[in-house]
């Protein structure tokens, strides 16, 4: 079983790290826009999916 705090952890990093679905963008840098927060929410749903950009 996966813990919470490890699923927050890995999140987090993910959140704070260079996706290559986002053209090498920071996730959280890109939410700072509404353009941009609305292509990382188009990006966690493709992936709640199983849609891997």
């Amino acid at each position: 079983m996966v813990s919470r705090r490890s699923i927050h952890s890995t999140f987090f990093v993910w959140l704070t790290s260079a996706q290559p679905a986002l053209g090498g963008a920071v996730p959280l840098d890109l939410a700072k826009s509404e353009v941009g927060a609305r292509e990382v929410e188009r990006l966690v749903g493709r992936l709640e999916h199983g849609v891997f950009s």
